[in-house]
C-alpha cells in the first residue's frame, strides 16, 4: 500500500539517520514560527532539547517547541558565523539569511541570480543540510555538558 504526506512512520529507537534529521530539520525551519508544530517534531524529543526545554521553557506553552526553536536559530547563527569568510559557501548562507527572515525560495532565487527551481534542489538541501549538521552538533554539545554536570553533581 502507498504512504500519503499523512501516513505516520513507525518510531525507531536509537540514532536517526542523517536523511531523517536532515528532514526534521528542514520541516522545523519551514515552521520556525510554529511553535505548536515544533513541540510535535521528533526533534523535541531528543535530549538536549528536553534538557534546554526543562531548564529555559518550563513555564511555556510549548517548552520543547521554544526549544527546538532556540536550538535552530543557534545553528543557524553557527552555519553563519563558521563559514561566512569562505566562498564556497556563499549561495548557501545567503539563502540562509534570506530564508530566516521570512522570505520565499522564490525571491531569494531571485536576488541570487538563478532559477527557483536550481535553489530549491541545490542551495536550499546543501542550507538544511549544514543546519542539520550544526543542529546535531549543538544537541551533542548539550548532552555532553548535561552528563559533565550530572557527574558534577553526583560527585559533589
Amino acid at each position: 500500500m502507498p504512504k500519503t504526506k499523512g501516513d505516520i512512520q513507525p518510531k525507531k529507537r536509537g540514532r536517526k539517520t542523517g536523511e531523517e534529521v536532515l528532514r526534521q530539520v528542514a520541516f522545523a525551519l519551514k515552521n520556525v514560527e510554529q511553535v505548536d508544530r515544533l513541540e510535535d517534531s521528533p526533534l523535541a524529543r531528543l535530549s538536549a532539547v528536553r534538557q534546554l526545554a526543562a531548564q529555559k521553557y518550563q513555564e511555556s506553552l510549548y517548552p520543547a517547541g521554544f526549544a527546538v526553536r532556540r536550538m535552530l536559530s543557534e545553528a543557524v547563527r553557527a552555519v553563519i558565523n563558521d563559514l561566512d569568510d569562505l566562498a564556497a559557501y556563499n549561495r548557501e548562507l545567503q539563502f540562509l539569511c534570506g530564508y530566516v527572515q521570512g522570505q520565499s525560495v522564490a525571491a531569494i532565487s531571485r536576488r541570487l541570480g538563478l532559477s527557483r527551481e536550481h535553489v530549491a534542489r541545490t542551495v536550499q538541501p546543501r542550507a538544511f543540510s549544514l543546519v542539520a549538521r550544526a543542529f546535531l552538533v549543538k544537541a551533542d554539545g548539550n548532552r555532553a555538558k548535561g552528563a559533565q554536570t550530572s557527574a558534577g553533581e553526583n560527585n559533589g
